[in-house]
């Protein structure tokens, strides 16, 4: 009879035992933030936004005096872009083609990785690895990229994220020779609100060093895109504001104009009052 007790007082006490132990496993994996659903990755506007609306084909009218306050605002906006992104085409497009990726989790490291490789024009094939290291305070992300005979895993941009992707950063650097840091970024979104905003920056020393672009999305204003560049190297603002739809847009340039004011263009880009 005592030996029957002693035996059932240990059959339960194994039994406790194993279910704490099979309890304890399921919460780890439930607060385990990397097991799971593939993580949520920032935007590609947050590496490249959307400039199209400034292309030279979108002017019907060719280079003439009365599509002036576009071509000013256009002009600006080329340049610049092109300053930021003059060493960065090849991170950026590796980024862009991971969002069109299936990712893996590694569960050794414990990150959710991107594997696979692209041609990016004349700079030739490169091969990528973009990793997603998630905990319960976000995202960090990180891009390595190699190119045979050349170099490999060299980190050409890494950030970070919020979980469910409605903000972050981003750190690009310059080339694998320099590995300077070139271009910092801020970035955020709303879908609900219809908002989206990334703004970037030089780090590079030099004469730019400090200048800055801003890119907003607000659907919900009259013009529903802006953009403000920053120049530290001539000390001017400029200030385009656009509407995606109609075209109508304006431009305010203190150096090119010599005033604080808008100076505006209708929905064929010609130049118009404002109102």
């Amino acid at each position: 009879m005592n030996l029957n007790i002693r035996n059932s007082k240990w059959n339960g006490l194994f039994s406790a035992v194993i279910a704490s132990i099979i309890l304890l496993n399921a919460c780890n994996d439930k607060d385990d933030p990397g097991a799971g659903q593939q993580p949520v990755m920032p935007p590609a506007s947050s590496m490249e936004p959307d400039f199209s609306y400034f292309n030279e084909e979108n002017n019907p009218n060719g280079r003439v005096e009365t599509v002036n306050n576009w071509l000013v605002a256009a002009a600006n906006v080329t340049f610049y872009s092109s300053i930021l992104g003059s060493h960065l085409v090849v991170p950026v497009t590796a980024y862009k083609v991971a969002l069109q990726q299936e990712a893996t989790f590694d569960t050794e490291l414990d990150i959710w990785v991107w594997a696979y490789e692209t041609t990016v024009g004349s700079a030739g094939t490169f091969q990528v690895r973009l990793t997603a290291d998630v905990s319960n305070s976000g995202i960090n992300w990180t891009g390595y990229i190699s190119k045979e005979g050349s170099f490999e895993d060299f980190i050409w941009f890494e950030g970070t994220s919020e979980i469910g992707g409605e903000a972050g950063t981003w750190t690009l650097y310059e080339n694998h020779t320099t590995g300077a840091e070139w271009l910092s970024a801020e970035w955020s979104k709303s879908d609900v609100e219809g908002k989206a905003n990334v703004k970037f920056t030089v780090e590079a020393p030099g004469d730019h060093l400090g200048s800055s672009i801003s890119y907003t999305i607000n659907e919900t204003e009259s013009f529903n895109r802006s953009v403000i560049i920053v120049d530290t190297n001539v000390d001017n603002t400029v200030t385009a504001h656009w509407n995606s739809e109609t075209k109508i847009g304006r431009v305010k340039s203190p150096a090119h104009y010599q005033d604080e004011d808008f100076h505006c263009w209708d929905g064929t880009l010609q130049d118009t009052d404002c109102q």
